[in-house]
């Protein structure tokens, strides 16, 4: 699996839509107004922010290596848009893909599959143990029997085909009772591996939290109950996932404008 996006590959991803937007006009027309103006062009052709963001910074940078280079007098302001909140950012299948094709180390990679294909927390995760995981019924409890319940509730779910096979290759080379280890020890914090797959997957406004809402948001997209979607995260009641996720599920709401109709 490639670990790294070639940098030329990405730099050409980036241009395309630049090219399309700027053409061949001189550097003179980018301006903030011109970058706002472009980032409300990708915006309404499906990209997210941060791609627009990661585009523009690519156009920053040329520019800058085009007055070093002294093919133009003086770089042009290249207003980026704000990073998103890590908290509502949420990745594209895409995106998902690249960022575990960014994970080095194998225990990075099983808890970004552990995040995206269960929405667990960080914590939940770093915690579990082979005695909650049956590969044979396909469930993990991430549910601790040795823990008092709390409102950061824990589910119960499904293992889908992705996972399992992950799982079941970290089962046959574990060396410790916990799921996700590192050279035979329980790993207490992912974020510097995390943060390292990011870069490589040139992804920026993510945390280990973007992932279950993430998984979340592909779900509440794809149709799924938001008292699935409820079921799925721990909570006991829908009013958070309905105000989080009530805007991407397709089908939120059309009942009732029928029956007013």
């Amino acid at each position: 699996m490639n670990n790294e996006k070639p940098g030329a590959e990405r730099i050409g991803w980036s241009l395309k839509p630049l090219k399309v937007f700027f053409g061949d006009k001189p550097p003179e027309i980018i301006t903030p107004d011109s970058c706002k103006r472009y980032t409300a062009f990708r915006l309404d052709q499906g990209v997210q922010i941060s791609t627009a963001r990661t585009e523009l910074g690519t156009l920053r940078a040329a520019m800058r290596w085009a007055v070093r280079e002294e093919i133009v007098s003086k770089a042009p302001r290249t207003k980026l848009p704000p990073r998103p909140d890590a908290r509502q950012r949420w990745l594209t299948r895409s995106e998902a893909a690249e960022l575990v094709d960014g994970c080095v180390a194998h225990h990075i990679r099983l808890f970004v599959l552990l995040a995206l294909h269960t929405a667990a927390r960080k914590s939940h995760i770093l915690t579990l143990t082979w005695s909650r995981v049956d590969l044979q019924a396909r469930i993990i409890d991430f549910r601790d029997p040795a823990k008092p319940r709390t409102k950061k509730g824990r589910a119960r779910v499904p293992i889908n085909d992705t996972l399992y096979e992950a799982l079941k290759e970290a089962y046959e080379l574990r060396e410790t009772e916990f799921v996700v280890e590192w050279a035979g020890d329980q790993v207490s914090s992912i974020k510097t591996g995390f943060r390292a797959a990011a870069k490589r997957a040139d992804l920026s406004g993510i945390t280990p939290h973007t992932l279950r809402h993430t998984a979340a948001t592909w779900m509440a997209q794809a149709g799924i109950s938001l008292w699935d979607i409820a079921g799925y995260l721990g909570h006991s009641n829908i009013k958070m996932v309905e105000e989080t996720y009530a805007h991407h599920c397709p089908d939120y709401l059309r009942t009732a404008a029928g029956v007013l109709g």
